[in-house]
């Protein structure tokens, strides 16, 4: 995340540097509890709720040229992102151990799970992601044509 943040700021930095006025702020925050229950997150949310732009670099990458060790690109990944528990409760009503019967809650419980692992969700694109998808395989294009920097 420190390579990311300090690639965030630079970019920045060189943007203005360079001249170039956005049409909104261009808001930066910083925070790395989202595999938690996310309390920072949902306090900054609040205190930023009527901000245009919020960048939040907690996620994105690249790639270095394997022979160079230049960088061929990096991204900013946006989303809308929100922390969520699932709890799944199985009745059942039982038995004595020693009569064990083939119907119970374990095995219920398995079934269900099974039939989570199986379920198919249709991705969702919007213009952020679609843009996405559209740059990064230009991108591949340009990777596989390129010729090797030196």
């Amino acid at each position: 995340m420190k390579l990311d943040g300090t690639i965030a700021i630079a970019s920045l930095i060189e943007l203005k540097r360079e001249g170039y006025q956005p049409r909104r702020d261009v808001v930066l925050e910083f925070s790395g509890d989202e595999e938690t229950t996310m309390k920072t997150s949902a306090i900054i949310a609040d205190k930023l709720a009527d901000a245009d732009l919020v960048l939040n670099i907690d996620v994105g990458g690249g790639v270095l040229n394997e022979q160079t060790g230049l960088p061929e690109y990096f991204t900013w990944r946006g989303a809308e992102k929100t922390y969520a528990d699932f709890e799944l409760t199985v009745t059942d009503p039982g038995g004595h151990s020693s009569q064990p019967r083939k119907v119970n809650a374990i095995n219920k419980l398995a079934t269900a799970l099974l039939r989570i692992q199986d379920q198919s969700f249709t991705p969702e694109l919007n213009d952020l992601t679609r843009a996405y998808f559209l740059n990064a395989a230009t991108n591949q294009e340009k990777m596989r044509t390129a010729v090797p920097r030196r």
